[in-house]
């Protein structure tokens, strides 16, 4: 920066004098003559501002050609820096994204996995809700079949009864109180033979089979079998 300054010194040596007279000249500028030196003085000083502005030009010039210089040195020296870190830092740059994709392959391996269990998961569920399901078919159909083989036999021990009118007289033996009870012995036994009062126990009877064997008929038939008395070990409360 020095040697671009040194540019100025004759500047400034005549500025010197310049100033000098500069501040003693008064140009009497109403005159013709006085008024044409004072222009000429004017513009004296401003070929000196010129020559400023040239000296300040070559010197920038000088100045920028070096800065040029400077920035060429400064990137042929970061280049070869440059170089020597990517010598070191490619191998680092490698094994960052190496690491980089293995974890992004175990992330991956861990996410095929948890979808792998899931769906095992599911399947598993739907068997075990097929095989319950299975299970309570088997148990109605079980329950279905053991229903229509008892109805089965109610209605061939039904079908097998034998008509009353084909049967031998029952031997109806009426057990009488003491004497002082035999009045109402016979009353409650007139009572029971009444038809009206039979039809209804016999009624409430059919019912009470209906909901289990849910069929009229056999129903029906089964409570004529047991007034009849061809059910062994059963018989009506009238």
């Amino acid at each position: 920066m020095t040697a671009e300054l040194t540019r100025f010194d004759k500047l400034t040596a005549e500025m010197d004098e310049f100033e000098k007279a500069n501040a003693n000249l008064v140009f009497d500028i109403e005159s013709k003559q006085g008024e044409k030196d004072a222009r000429s003085h004017v513009h004296k000083l401003r070929k000196i501002k010129t020559a400023i502005a040239a000296a300040h030009k070559e010197a920038k010039a000088d100045i920028l050609q070096a800065g040029r210089t400077l920035d060429a040195k400064k990137n042929e020296l970061t280049g070869r820096v440059e170089g020597w870190i990517e010598l070191q830092d490619k191998p680092l740059r490698e094994k960052k994204e190496r690491e980089v994709h293995a974890a992004f392959l175990k992330a991956e391996e861990i996410r095929i996995a948890r979808e792998a269990e899931e769906t095992e998961r599911q399947a598993e569920l739907e068997r075990r809700e097929t095989e319950v399901a299975a299970k309570e078919e088997a148990l109605k159909v079980e329950a279905d079949e053991r229903k229509d083989k008892e109805l089965a036999a109610l209605r061939e021990k039904v079908a097998t009864f034998e008509p009353a009118e084909t049967r031998l007289p029952v031997e109806q033996k009426i057990i009488t109180p003491e004497d002082d009870n035999a009045a109402w012995g016979a009353e409650e036994a007139a009572r029971t033979n009444k038809p009206e009062h039979r039809d209804k126990i016999q009624s409430e009877a059919i019912d009470s089979l209906i909901e289990i064997v849910d069929d009229i008929d056999l129903a029906s038939a089964i409570v004529k079998a047991i007034d009849e008395n061809s059910i062994a070990n059963v018989k009506l409360i009238y």
